[in-house]
């Protein structure tokens, strides 16, 4: 059953006199409980895409949105604000990139996580202290009623980040949006902190959306992979079919680029030539032509529509370039 589906989203922004349109013709759709990955370099779009969802941009002087935002059979672009607030945080909850900027760093872990908690869930007092102290032992913090005493500045960057999930998950939401979670973190924190969200997936039945650049985090936590560059989704697929046969030239860099470890002599990494144009001056065509190594004349006149590959008993899988099913 679909829980999340978006239909043509466009997110343009106002800078000045200008509008710069960020996100263009995204369509997904995400099931209840599922993994969902939404993969590409930084400046392709990931976070303004999940950010639309919950319209967290200034809608009077900002941002203006278009197409369709379905959650549960609901319009979400059509609700009032006062309507998105019920939603944000109790139905879909987001963890951000950088724990120490999204915390305040004024307020105790107890007033940030308690919060959401009060609003959501009409919880006050003792009541709503000891419910902050069990999000905390989900999300893996050993003497909970402690942590809730201290300061962001006072946890380590693994325990920042845990408190967010506290947080996000606080009103246990049938959505987590993850942008990055472990960013910054060393390795072994890294593990521990998508284990944990894995884990909430499965206990919860909690679809999760994963923003990530991570390949190898994408193979192992993730059944379903979506690809973006430059605002669109230029392929999605199952991980497993994304990363058996790619058929997109930029989704075949992103798997190149992964660093290889072998018993021969490390080679020269690969990388993706050029950078990602500025939403300014986005190219005619494809908008990865002018960095991709297959680009014939059709692809710098005519942009490709994100279709569906013939393979047999599965269209599933789908690309936005004129020469998929050659790679």
């Amino acid at each position: 059953m679909k829980l999340l589906e978006i239909q043509e989203l466009g997110t343009s922004f106002r800078t000045g006199r200008d509008t710069v349109k960020a996100i263009d013709g995204v369509s997904f759709a995400v099931g209840e409980g599922e993994r969902v990955a939404l993969v590409g370099e930084s400046g392709c779009g990931k976070s303004v895409t999940m950010q639309s969802i919950l319209r967290l941009y200034d809608e009077r002087k900002l941002v203006h949105y278009s197409g369709k935002i379905y959650y549960k059979g609901k319009d979400l672009l059509s609700l009032p604000q006062k309507d998105m607030q019920h939603i944000r945080g109790k139905e879909i909850a987001m963890v951000f990139q950088d724990a120490l900027s999204a915390l305040d760093p004024i307020f105790t872990i107890e007033d940030q996580i308690t919060e959401s908690i009060k609003l959501h869930q009409g919880l006050s007092g003792r009541a709503a202290q000891e419910a902050a102290a069990d999000m905390l032992q989900l999300a893996g913090i050993s003497d909970p009623y402690r942590r809730l005493g201290q300061y962001p500045f006072e946890l380590s960057g693994g325990m920042r980040q845990r408190v967010m999930i506290a947080i996000s998950l606080s009103c246990r939401p049938n959505l987590l949006i993850a942008d990055e979670p472990t960013s910054a973190l060393d390795v072994t924190i890294q593990a521990q902190i998508m284990e944990l969200i894995m884990d909430l997936n499965r206990k919860l039945n909690m679809a999760v959306i994963l923003i990530t650049h991570d390949l190898a985090i994408v193979a192992e936590t993730c059944t379903w992979a979506l690809v973006m560059y430059l605002g669109q989704i230029v392929e999605e697929a199952p991980v497993k079919d994304l990363f058996s046969a790619p058929q997109h030239p930029y989704t075949l860099a992103l798997i190149r680029s992964i660093p290889k470890i072998t018993g021969e002599r490390p080679k020269r990494l690969y990388a993706i030539e050029g950078m990602v144009p500025l939403l300014n001056n986005i190219p005619a065509g494809c908008r990865f032509a002018p960095r991709c190594p297959l680009t014939e004349e059709r692809c710098r006149q005519e942009n490709p529509l994100l279709i569906s590959i013939p393979k047999e008993n599965d269209r599933r899988h789908k690309s936005r370039c004129w020469r998929a099913g050659e790679l």
